[in-house]
């Protein structure tokens, strides 16, 4: 299982809402001035989830927090594969020169981009969610 702290911010009846502690390893990078994830890391919103709680908490609460690796990968695979796989099915059956295969290619990666964006709720259905293990 991969482990992760989060704190508690609110709760509802059995749904905790909870937000990752761990920061970036990138603040701690060298090469953090000159790297497009370090960029990423700091614009990117801090996203909160919210679980089925079998534990006790109130909010301000540390809990940990942990998922399956098998379907994390599992998860990565559909993030990665399905904006490619758009993409390599758009260019395999329409492109007829070149500039139609550079052009569908880009739409295609796009297209998968946003589909994986749109339905990443239920692409999320397919794995297990995250799991409040324990209180801290």
């Amino acid at each position: 299982m991969i482990e992760q702290q989060a704190i508690v911010t609110q709760v509802d009846g059995s749904n905790i809402t909870v937000k990752s502690l761990t920061q970036s390893a990138c603040t701690s990078c060298a090469s953090k001035a000159s790297c497009g994830t370090s960029a990423y890391a700091q614009f990117l919103p801090k996203r909160e989830i919210t679980l089925k709680g079998q534990v006790e908490a109130q909010p301000g609460d540390t809990v940990l927090v942990a998922i399956e690796e098998q379907h994390l990968a599992i998860a990565s695979l559909a993030v990665y594969c399905l904006p490619l796989i758009v993409m390599l099915g758009l260019v395999g059956f329409f492109a007829e020169s070149n500039a139609s295969g550079v052009f569908l290619a880009m739409l295609g990666l796009a297209l998968g981009l946003w589909l994986v964006n749109r339905y990443q709720y239920y692409l999320a259905q397919f794995i297990s969610q995250p799991t409040i293990i324990r209180q801290c």
